[in-house]
């Protein structure tokens, strides 16, 4: 909670800084509402303590290539500064799912990440921008492995500094309606902090588990300007 307060003093004080509470407050109609869907890579490199995790199983690598891809989503809001620079806040959220069959049963695994980004826009055109993001991420991963008739479950949190890079294209339609495509990359390490199953949760930080999920991002959507 610490960090996504600030993010978002970080974006008010900049913003205080190009624009007076008085003209702020008649040009709110400059906002811009920003949303899509979005399409995901993940590299997925764990390390342990510094050091990279390959002791990686057949199964293990086999459901890895599962969770490589995935779908998710953002929206936000962005404010004019000048003419061809905004700066914006938003939500943004990416997940991946996937299951193999093992000896008598199988492993489920859904991984997703959420957090608050806060951005700085330039625009190149009428129709291209580029975008830089810093984003606080907060990781869940729920594995469930069935053997049998015996079922267990393990839920591993975490969480991590990320930044978003990338250009996007936008075509106007009619009354403040656009359709966007984006084209980016993600940076991300999250720092893994506990594991939970049979309802008892473990502090696992001591033991410096990170998960890359840096990657490519691809999103289709609309903006509309108030």
């Amino acid at each position: 909670m610490r960090k996504i307060l600030i993010l978002a003093s970080l974006f008010i004080l900049v913003l205080s800084f190009g624009v007076s509470a008085e003209k702020f407050a008649f040009d709110l109609e400059k906002l811009d509402f920003v949303g899509g869907l979005t399409y995901n890579n993940f590299a997925l490199e764990a390390t342990i303590d510094g050091k990279e995790d390959k002791d990686d199983t057949e199964e293990e690598k086999k459901l890895k290539d599962e969770l490589a891809n995935g779908i998710g989503f953002y929206a936000g809001l962005r404010y004019p500064l000048q003419e061809n620079i905004a700066l914006g806040v938003g939500l943004d959220r990416a997940a991946s799912s996937g299951s193999i069959s093992i000896k008598d049963g199988s492993i489920e695994m859904d991984q997703s990440i959420l957090g608050p980004y806060a951005e700085a826009v330039y625009q190149v055109n009428e129709f291209i921008d580029v975008s830089a993001a810093l984003a606080y991420y907060q990781y869940v991963n729920n594995i469930k492995t069935t053997v049998l008739t015996d079922v267990d479950e393990l839920e591993v949190k975490g969480n991590g500094i990320g930044f978003l890079v990338g250009g996007s294209y936008e075509y106007p339609l009619q009354d403040g309606f656009a359709l966007k495509g984006s084209v980016g990359y993600r940076m991300a390490t999250i720092d893994l902090k506990e594991e939970t199953a049979d309802d008892k949760t473990e502090d696992i930080s001591a033991e410096k588990r990170k998960i890359d999920l840096s990657g490519f991002r691809v999103s289709a959507g609309i903006s509309y300007s108030f």
